[in-house]
């Protein structure tokens, strides 16, 4: 008998069909399909004491598990139904802010640097460490300094590069998803796994602080692509397996 044991290793990629490039998710642990069945029964009814004359099942949807360990902008952008756009960094001149001592003055840009703070009424420049704290979403201003509470102030700064993830902008966008991998128990044999059309839902959480290493965890349903047709030819997903033992 043949032995087709398996310990699966590779590399996802997905590809919104809007455009149809197949990027690289990074490093996950977790592909998995799970499946739901609809059983339909007919009862009995000839004798006493019942049973089943006859049974139908039918699968009534086939779910895709996702998890990934890169916080990338794209898998975020996946994860939250939102979008990612680039910010090139820049510098802005005389933003206007009212400020209180031991709060947060949140900057329109982040990841500050080359940063003035001037009092809007008389000129005066204020003093880094002195009088304020400069953190990457703003300034936070000091209870020794000294800026008064609602205080008006102007500030200067450079903003850095970023990648900005708008959530929740996008809904029902579809993918297609393609497993390269291999079968470590079948001496590296190669794995394809092809889902034509799958629609994910958001991300059940996303952790932003704690000791371990961050993952998104996504689920999603396979949706059928009736451009695949012929007898034999699944509409929703293939597998290819290089022989076990060719």
């Amino acid at each position: 008998m043949t032995e087709y044991s398996y310990i699966g290793k590779g590399k996802v990629f997905l590809a919104n069909r809007q455009d149809g490039k197949l990027r690289f998710v990074g490093n996950s642990d977790k592909v998995e399909l799970s499946f739901t069945e609809e059983t339909k029964e007919l009862k009995d009814f000839t004798q006493a004491g019942g049973g089943v004359a006859n049974s139908v099942s039918r699968i009534d949807k086939v779910e895709v598990g996702l998890n990934l360990f890169d916080y990338s902008p794209e898998n975020l952008a996946l994860a939250v139904f939102g979008q990612s756009t680039i910010i090139n960094a820049g510098n802005v001149k005389g933003e206007r802010h009212t400020v209180f001592k031991g709060h947060l003055a949140r900057l329109q840009h982040s990841h500050i640097s080359r940063l003035f703070v001037k009092n809007e009424i008389d000129g005066t420049l204020y003093q880094e460490s002195n009088d304020y704290e400069v953190l990457n979403s703003g300034i936070m201003i000091l209870e020794k300094g000294k800026i008064e509470d609602n205080t008006a102030v102007t500030i200067d700064y450079d903003y850095g590069a970023s990648d900005i993830i708008q959530a929740l902008v996008n809904s029902g966008d579809e993918y297609r998803f393609v497993f390269d991998g291999l079968n470590e128990a079948q001496s590296g044999k190669k794995v394809v796994l092809e889902i034509y059309r799958v629609k994910f839902t958001p991300a059940a959480s996303l952790s932003f602080v704690g000791d371990d290493f961050g993952n998104i965890e996504i689920t999603g349903t396979a949706l059928s692509d009736n451009t695949k047709t012929g007898s034999g030819i699944s509409r929703y997903f293939k597998v290819e397996m290089e022989q076990a033992h060719a």
